[in-house]
């Protein structure tokens, strides 16, 4: 669906050295900043570390990165500080249902559409606003969210890391900018899959987005520990969920998690997670077979304290491949989950995050890992270099 002719049209050129990971793609700058981050984390606020844009509210920005322009979003208000602050000298507004990538748009593209285009570069450049509606046009692949992206962040602006954590499936709607019709449609599907209390049968919503609502009462509900979780700041370079366990720590014990109104519902909810932790009991029971009962990297032998853990996340019942899965003890998953313990792909060895050595955990550094004895049931080796390929961005 096209954006309305916007009052003016500025390129942005982001800085990928200082801003952003410069081991990240176009692709992961997409995926992971202008359909994650920005939008949910930071509510459509853009902080900058240098120059900032000069606009009216309205404009559309186009974001240039690696001499293409990459995203688009429209600019609601800005403010830039007297002085730096934590190294960032402002932050730029955006609306964030208003965010979109496509396929990145070169300048053979850009001059079809502004012939006196003269090229990328540092300038932060104003081009003519008619000519919007023709670059439009001309965009391919657009990603808007899909509807549990909508959901999800719609109700994490609602929320907000101070702001209330009980709202309506209709203010829900409302946030996220979905029309009545469509969302009575996808209602079923989507929302009912991404509840706790209630999940339904929906395999289509990604793993990631379960789990995140559950009913206060009839018509009102809130985010699960998980959903606040999402709420958390990117999280320091040791370990890339720390921040985001510190604030949900600090989250559930001010809201009295551990004090539970009624003990019959908590304990139905912690077995629940206790299922949900241990993995599909299909896939579990696979995996124990198949590593005939012992963790793989510390050979506890307690089915009990086994889990199944994913080498890549769930993405459908394909994901739950045993080639895909580790049996690891529960603790050892926890690490695995977090990125502070990872398995070189070739030598199949532990390799433990800096904080984890001196710890009791540091005799499994350099131990090699044990494999199922049919070698349809090893451990990808695809799967397990993109999974090392996340531990070493951790630590790096």
């Amino acid at each position: 669906m096209s954006l309305p002719q916007p009052p003016a049209v500025r390129i942005l050129p982001m800085d990928s050295k200082k801003e952003f990971s410069s081991r990240w793609k176009i692709r992961d700058l997409q995926e992971k900043f202008f359909l994650a981050r920005l939008p949910r984390k930071q509510a459509g606020r853009y902080w900058f570390r240098q120059r900032g844009l000069s606009a009216p509210p309205g404009t559309a920005v186009l974001f240039q990165s690696r001499s293409h322009i990459v995203a688009s979003a429209v600019l609601v208000t800005s403010e830039r500080f007297a002085k730096p602050d934590e190294g960032y000298w402002g932050w730029l507004q955006f609306d964030p249902k208003s965010i979109r990538v496509f396929d990145p748009v070169d300048e053979a593209v850009m001059r079809q559409v502004w012939p006196d285009f003269p090229g990328f570069s540092r300038v932060r450049r104003e081009l003519p606003a008619g000519g919007f509606p023709v670059f439009e046009r001309l965009l391919t692949g657009i990603r808007p969210q899909t509807m549990a992206e909508k959901i999800l962040g719609a109700a994490l602006r609602l929320a907000g890391p101070k702001g209330k954590n009980e709202f309506s499936r209709d203010e829900i709607r409302q946030e996220a900018g979905v029309a009545a019709h469509p969302w009575k449609q996808s209602y079923s599907p989507t929302f009912q899959g991404m509840r706790a209390d209630q999940p339904g049968h929906a395999p289509l919503v990604p793993a990631k987005f379960r789990n995140v609502f559950e009913q206060v009462e009839w018509g009102c509900h809130r985010l699960t520990a998980y959903g606040r979780s999402l709420l958390a700041p990117q999280a320091p370079v040791d370990g890339p969920a720390a921040g985001q366990l510190a604030q949900t720590a600090e989250d559930l014990d001010s809201e009295g998690y551990f004090s539970s109104r009624d003990l019959q519902d908590e304990r139905r909810r912690q077995l629940q997670e206790v299922v949900q932790r241990r993995g599909q009991p299909a896939f579990r029971r696979k995996l124990l077979a198949a590593y005939q009962g012992r963790c793989a990297v510390s050979e506890c032998d307690a089915p009990a304290a086994l889990e199944a853990a994913h080498i890549l996340p769930y993405s459908g019942e394909k994901s739950d491949h045993v080639s895909n899965g580790l049996l690891l003890r529960s603790d050892v998953h926890t690490l695995f989950d977090l990125n502070l313990l990872g398995i070189h792909p070739q030598r199949l060895t532990v390799e433990l995050a800096p904080s984890l050595r001196g710890t009791t955990f540091a005799p499994l550094q350099g131990k090699r890992i044990s494999s199922p004895t049919a070698a349809a049931g090893r451990p990808d080796p695809g799967a397990l270099k993109r999974r090392w390929r996340e531990f070493k961005r951790g630590k790096a």
